[in-house]
């Protein structure tokens, strides 16, 4: 039998209206046998959450979702049918939903096919409904939109040709939405604008500026819980990839996201004009935020990694580096200050800001009698190089630097120290020398034997000055080769190339110097026999002069009067 009916219902916060045929089978209800429907309705519910509430039944989104609005046609039996020409509104609450030309299939597994779209006006409000509370920040987790052509199930969804926009991020692509976990679980590939994740990783900004003075790391905890709020695997193209302090250039990015740990793998990353494979890791898992940084990097602008991450802007150039870091901490400071890694750096064709050693090294012959500063420091000044060598660790935050080696024009210069990078100072000696083009000393005066240096102060204001404690060591050391030099000189003068000779003279050390080339420090050339040697005379006191400085000796008195140390 079937019967053709319109009806229209209403109650408290509902109106309902179907249009259409009801038919019963001839067995009625036997045999599993179900009412079939076909026909059109429209439904109206002005509160979602009231109506569950009062029905006592679970609506998904309910509680965000305020009122619903559809329309549709229907049929087949009521356990299985199919609804055509749908279209449902959720509009008046923190979520609203549009559902269009949409197909839906009920039965064992629901169905639906269409075009959605969903847009919020605080995805911070959102979470906070939801139990899961947002950091406060006024310019982070706030209007969210998605629209897109769906298909698959309520509980496992698919978009595709998607528009997406979350805060100031754009992007277009498709991806899934599984909510059959404990969480959601969100895949895809997406094309964005660009990715800035500043205004997520803390309230107070720390970008760093080469000019004016240095900021400290941020002391506002980092939070990284909302990262459990979702699993996901994605693939991002985007032109950029701004943080506080780097930016990257055009990348694609791998991320995976699981129990709220995000692992972001971007091969070929353009940073400062450099190419290199990043791998970055935050793990908000736990109270504790936790991160690691490990990538490796060539044709670097140093000066610009280096200003943008540090502040620190004396170095230019371009470099071949590797570095592995990592580290945690509840904060940006306490994190920065429990880096360790390591790395090294292969700089090519740039220069040292704020001093000229070739210049410098080239007049302190006459700022010996002048007493004043050479020329070749100060902000206008810079030391070219071809090229510049260095390994270095990193522990607590300190990177010690060593095996430092720097060629240039006219000039070659070694060096060690450090920085602190949570501290943002520098503590670096250097010791250049003047050489020929075969990378020779070059004379015999003090730029050939090497002014040590000393530069200390903080990223944004580096002095140099006599490294008194390296100065020392170096002449302490070359008084030590002076002695043994004339020890080994009297040895093989007295004993001869005898046996016993050459063991006193290995047991002394020092460099083997011809008996007939003693060095300028040299004590006075024995006799020619033992005998004559022993019975030699100590010089008249009017014949003793005044032994001449050597060049360290003169290097002390000189630089210590210049930087008045």
């Amino acid at each position: 039998a079937g019967l053709k009916r319109g009806k229209k219902v209403g109650g408290e916060g509902l109106t309902a209206s179907y249009l259409g045929d009801f038919k019963i089978s001839e067995g009625g209800f036997k045999d599993g046998q179900f009412p079939a429907l076909n026909g059109a309705f429209d439904l109206s519910i002005a509160s979602l959450e009231a109506l569950a509430a009062k029905a006592a039944i679970a609506v998904p989104f309910a509680d965000v979702a305020g009122g619903l609005n559809a329309r549709g046609a229907v049929s087949g039996p009521i356990d299985a049918l199919s609804i055509s020409d749908f279209f449902a509104q959720l509009g008046g609450g923190l979520l609203t939903a549009k559902f269009e030309n949409a197909a839906i299939t009920l039965g064992e597994a629901m169905r639906v096919s269409g075009q959605m779209s969903l847009s919020a006006d605080s995805v911070k409000a959102l979470a906070a409904k939801a139990g899961s509370p947002l950091p406060d920040s006024s310019d982070a987790f706030g209007p969210f939109a998605l629209s897109g052509a769906v298909s698959g199930t309520p509980q496992n969804m698919r978009f595709d040709n998607a528009d997406l926009s979350f805060d100031a991020i754009k992007g277009t692509g498709g991806f899934g939405v599984d909510l059959t976990g404990s969480v959601p679980n969100l895949t895809g590939t997406l094309d964005l604008s660009g990715l800035d994740l500043t205004p997520y990783m803390g309230t107070a900004s720390s970008k760093q500026s080469t000019s004016g003075g240095i900021k400290p790391w941020s002391e506002v905890p980092l939070n990284l819980s909302p990262l459990r709020a979702v699993n996901a695997q994605f693939k991002l193209t985007t032109p950029n990839v701004l943080t506080q302090r780097l930016t990257l250039g055009q990348s694609t990015v791998s991320a995976v996201l699981s129990g709220g740990t995000l692992t972001a793998k971007i091969p070929g990353a353009s940073l400062y004009s450099g190419t290199g494979d990043l791998t970055v890791i935050l793990d908000g898992s736990s109270d504790v935020a936790k991160t690691s940084l490990e990538f490796a990097l060539t044709s670097l602008s140093t000066p610009e990694f280096l200003g943008a991450s540090a502040g620190f802007d004396k170095i230019t150039g371009t470099t071949d580096t590797v570095l592995s870091l990592s580290g945690q901490g509840a904060t940006q400071s306490a994190l920065i200050q429990s880096l360790s890694g390591n790395g090294n750096f292969d700089l090519s064709d740039g220069a040292l800001l704020g001093v000229d050693l070739s210049a410098f090294l080239g007049g302190i012959e006459q700022a010996w009698t002048s007493r004043s500063l050479p020329s070749g420091i100060g902000s206008d000044q810079k030391t070219q190089f071809s090229e510049l060598l260095g390994k270095f660790e990193i522990t607590n935050g300190v990177v010690s630097v060593k095996d430092f080696d720097l060629s240039g024009l006219g000039v070659s210069a070694s060096g060690a120290g450090s920085l602190d990078i949570g501290k943002q100072t520098i503590d670096f000696s250097l010791r250049p020398r003047l050489v020929d083009s075969n990378g020779n000393p070059k004379g015999n005066g003090l730029g050939a034997f090497g002014i040590p240096l000393r530069f200390t102060g903080d990223f944004g204001g580096v002095s140099p000055s006599l490294d008194t404690d390296l100065l020392a060591q170096i002449v302490e050391q070359r008084a030590k080769d002076e002695a043994a030099k004339a020890v080994r000189y009297q040895v093989e003068k007295t004993l001869g190339d005898s046996a016993l000779g050459n063991v006193l003279g290995g047991l002394i050390g020092g460099a083997n110097t011809s008996p007939s080339a003693p060095t300028q420090t040299s004590p006075q050339a024995p006799a020619d026999t033992p005998e004559k040697a022993t019975e030699t005379a100590p010089a008249p006191a009017e014949e003793t002069k005044p032994k001449e400085k050597t060049d360290e000796e003169k290097a002390v008195d000189l630089l210590k009067g210049i930087f008045g140390k």
